[in-house]
């Protein structure tokens, strides 16, 4: 009784409102409310037990009064009885409902007390509890005998009510009042509430709002800022590389900048800034010809700094490169063009030539393979952006894919969905004559079932669905021949 529960109401004053619906009014009207609002407190979650069997005792006596024309409450007013609906054959249904209160306001009170590998005796429990013995042979005759005649019940039923009343109601009103908790006006709480959560709703709207159009106004201080940024790195990193000492200090403050304009600014603009402006894939005339060297030391130059950067960025970038890398068309433009895209928040679809996509494919799979790209929470999004692009990069990220990150696919039970989806690709996509994978047509799969019949030794056999007799002849549908 004493153990702290989680209760459904706010404030201890309810619990006080509901103890005078049911012990101090004298109103049935009341007394009903008092259940409506309980009813209402079980559809938010469990409530304490003595709370529920309060109600549901006070139901049964009240439906004993309508149903039997008695007074079991004491009233203000006198309620007419109408005998022509009085049930005189029998009280079985009034006394079954008084059984299974008694049986359930029992085992709610002494089941949480049964934690021993044996059970119990109930009569020690209710000891322990302070609880009437004579509850517990009510209990055990209304289950394993005949039901009790229905004075005992109502008496029994009465005697569980005032002990509720007692040992729970007006302990826990007596505690609320010694914490001084009975004092909360409830109304200016919720009225507080409601100030500080539409105050707290404005001021996160305005932060939202402050931030996007600080990420979505871009202009060319912006442009200029992160260039020179971009620069600086990308000189920073050849100098350790071609020197082989490190420059920590003048690095990381150049990443650090590059961080705050990440937060301030749209991932857009970032991620078009350095896929576009010659820092992550080189473009122009000039690079159309790198070797494999040369895209060696790209990766060297911005693989650590790509590291650094935050997860969710990360995979937003790797989504670009891999559109770019699956959209095979080449589109002639210069770097005025990009500026002008960058500047207007416009997304640029497309590469220039060869060079780049082995550029961007490249990247793609240097990014899944070497950095911890893939979580719980982006895991199903990037599986769809595989299957809904049928390309030979797919393939090849799938078996990247299974190889890196083997164990967050068992935690995720995908391997079942993960081989389903390379079966598709292995035995529905074939690859065209301009080496992208396409949809296997009719005429692409007839060759695979020849063989399949040759190797399972199947028997091609032809049957009729309806076989024809010479003696038929056509009659109308329901007569006999």
């Amino acid at each position: 009784m004493n153990n702290p529960q989680i209760t459904p109401y706010k404030f201890p004053k309810e619990l006080e409102v509901l103890y005078d619906n049911f012990f101090k009014s004298k109103n049935r009207d009341v007394k009903r409310q008092g259940i409506s609002k309980v009813r209402g407190y079980l559809t938010k979650g469990p409530i304490p037990h003595s709370i529920e069997m309060t109600a549901l005792l006070i139901e049964v006596i009240i439906n004993d009064e309508e149903k039997n024309g008695i007074q079991l409450f004491k009233y203000e007013d006198q309620y007419p009885v109408n005998f022509k609906n009085l049930e005189i054959s029998s009280d079985l249904s009034i006394r079954l409902q008084y059984s299974m209160c008694i049986i359930k306001f029992v085992n709610g009170l002494l089941d949480p007390f049964q934690q021993s590998i044996y059970n119990i005796s109930l009569h020690k429990l209710a000891i322990e509890l302070k609880l009437p013995n004579y509850f517990v042979e009510a209990r055990h005759v209304s289950t394993h005998e005949r039901l009790p005649t229905l004075e005992m019940m109502r008496l029994i039923s009465q005697r569980a009510l005032n002990w509720l009343k007692i040992e729970y109601w007006e302990n826990a009103i007596k505690q609320y009042n010694e914490s001084n908790l009975m004092d909360i006006n409830i109304n200016d709480w919720v009225i507080n509430i409601r100030k500080e959560r539409q105050l707290r709703i404005k001021r996160e709207n305005d932060e939202i709002r402050i931030k996007n159009n600080n990420s979505n106004l871009i202009n060319q201080e912006d442009i200029k800022n992160l260039d020179n940024i971009l620069k600086n790195i990308k000189k920073l990193r050849r100098e350790e590389i071609q020197t082989n000492k490190k420059k920590d200090n003048e690095l990381l403050n150049e990443i650090k900048k590059f961080q705050e304009i990440l937060s301030t600014k749209s991932d857009e603009f970032i991620i078009r800034m350095i896929l576009f402006k010659n820092y992550l894939i080189l473009h122009g005339n000039k690079n159309e010809n790198l070797n494999e060297k040369q895209l060696i030391g790209l990766r060297m130059i911005w693989g650590n700094i790509i590291k650094e950067l935050d997860n969710k960025f990360n995979f937003k970038l790797w989504i670009k490169l891999f559109e770019l890398s699956v959209n095979k068309c080449n589109v002639k433009y210069d770097q005025l063009y990009v500026e002008k895209k960058i500047l207007n928040n416009e997304d640029i679809k497309y590469l220039s030539n060869e060079c780049e996509y082995e550029q961007c494919k490249g990247w793609v799979k240097w990014i899944l393979e070497n950095i911890n790209l893939i979580n719980k929470s982006n895991i199903n999004k990037f599986i769809d952006i595989l299957i809904d692009n049928k390309s030979e990069i797919s393939k090849e990220c799938m078996i990247i894919f299974k190889r890196k990150y083997y164990k967050l696919i068992n935690e995720c039970e995908l391997n079942n969905k993960i081989n389903k989806i390379e079966n598709i690709m292995n035995k529905f996509w074939i690859l065209n004559d301009n080496n992208e994978f396409i949809s296997k047509e009719l005429q692409d799969i007839e060759p695979e079932i020849d063989e399949y019949i040759e190797t399972k030794r199947i028997k091609v056999s032809t049957f009729n669905l309806f076989d024809t007799f010479p003696s038929w002849r056509p009659v109308p549908f329901g007569c006999p021949p």
